[in-house]
Parts: C-alpha cells; sequence; structure tokens
C-alpha cells in the first residue's frame, strides 16, 4: 500500500494529499478532526488514470516495470517525497521523467493517525 502524508480539510469531508484534494466518505469525515495530520492509504490497483473530472494526483514516473498481463509505474506524486507504486492493466510505456495524472476513489482512500499509525474509521 502507498502511505501518504496528508492533513483532513477544514471541513472534513477531503483529505489534502501530494497537492490534491481527496474527497471522503462521510463515514471517514465523522472520524477526524479539521487539520489532523494522516497518512492516506492507497493501494496500486486502485490509482486510476485520470479522465478530466475531479481530482488528481500528478506522478512523476521514474520507472515502468512491465509484468505482463499488468504494468507497474514507480513514480513520486507531486508535492509528497516518498516512491509510490502504480498498477495498470496491460503493456504501458512510460519514460523515466513522463508526467500522468492519476484519480482514486474516494471508498478506496484508508486513512491512518499519523501520530499512531491506528486506522481511521473506514474510509
Amino acid at each position: 500500500m502507498n502511505l501518504l502524508p496528508g492533513r483532513i480539510a477544514t471541513d472534513r469531508r477531503a483529505a489534502e494529499v501530494a497537492g490534491a484534494t481527496l474527497p471522503l466518505m462521510a463515514s471517514a469525515a465523522a472520524g477526524v478532526e479539521a487539520g489532523q495530520a494522516v497518512s492516506v492509504g492507497i493501494r496500486p490497483e486502485h490509482l486510476t488514470p485520470h479522465g478530466g473530472a475531479g481530482a488528481a494526483l500528478a506522478l512523476t514516473v521514474e520507472m515502468a516495470e512491465p509484468l505482463g498481463a499488468d504494468t507497474l509505474l514507480h513514480g513520486r506524486f507531486a508535492g509528497a517525497d516518498g516512491l509510490v507504486t502504480v498498477r495498470l492493466p496491460g503493456h504501458v510505456r512510460a519514460a523515466p521523467g513522463e508526467k500522468r495524472s492519476f484519480a482514486v476513489e474516494s471508498g478506496q482512500l484508508h486513512l491512518f493517525d499519523a501520530a499512531t499509525g491506528r486506522r481511521i474509521g473506514a474510509a
């Protein structure tokens, strides 16, 4: 799972992560405080190419790893330090330094308290 540092927005309905504001499900919003530091977990298979609507996470590709049925893209999201992995179906060509945008559904975000590491609600 990719873990990214984030912060809960003042309205508690979104998490600010890697330069993007990602909406939260109501069940996740109920368990957080405005401004709370969180770790946002996103599984590689839940990142999908951004279709133009909603929030996007901007990835700078460092390496593409074709595995046959899937391709793993490894890179960094704008505004975040850690290396992340994106799993895409099929053979995908991507060059180091290439920029790609990805979206994630609110039901696929996993929130963890930044201080304790404990899971928050049912994101």
